[in-house]
C-alpha cells in the first residue's frame, strides 16, 4: 500500500513539472570548473611558448650547445662561471670528457699552417 502511494505522489509531482530531489544547481560548478580549466590551459601555453627560462634563478651553469649522438647519448658545452667543459651524456650517467680553453694557444693551427709546415718538413 505504502508503494503504490509513493508512486503516486511521484507521478503527480512529475505531472506538476518539479523534478524529484531537485537541490542546488550545478552549472555554478560547472561554470567554475570550465573556467579554472581554461585559465590553466592559458598558463601552460604561455610557458611552453616563452620557457621556463625567466622564471628560474640565474645560476652560473649554463648549457652552451649539445650535440646528438645517436640514441638517446649527445655531446654537451657546459659554462660553470668562465670555464667551459665537454661532458657526454648517456642514460644514466653523465661522463666528464675534458676541459675546453678558449685562449689563443690552444686553439689547433689553420689546415693550411699545417699543410705549410708538413711541406716543408717534406723538402
Amino acid at each position: 500500500m505504502l508503494y503504490f502511494l509513493a508512486q503516486a505522489s511521484a507521478a503527480d509531482s512529475l505531472l506538476s513539472g518539479e523534478a524529484i530531489g531537485s537541490g542546488p544547481s550545478l552549472s555554478p560548478i560547472i561554470f567554475v570548473l570550465v573556467l579554472l580549466l581554461c585559465v590553466l590551459a592559458i598558463v601552460f601555453i604561455y610557458l611552453r611558448r616563452n620557457g621556463l627560462q625567466r622564471i628560474r634563478k640565474a645560476g652560473e651553469l649554463d648549457i652552451l650547445e649539445t650535440r646528438p649522438l645517436g640514441g638517446r647519448q649527445f655531446l654537451l658545452v657546459a659554462r660553470v662561471g668562465q670555464e667551459k667543459f665537454l661532458l657526454g651524456v648517456c642514460p644514466g650517467r653523465i661522463d666528464y670528457l675534458c676541459p675546453l680553453n678558449t685562449d689563443s694557444d690552444s686553439l689547433a693551427p689553420d689546415f693550411s699552417e699545417v699543410i705549410q709546415k708538413t711541406t716543408a718538413a717534406a723538402e
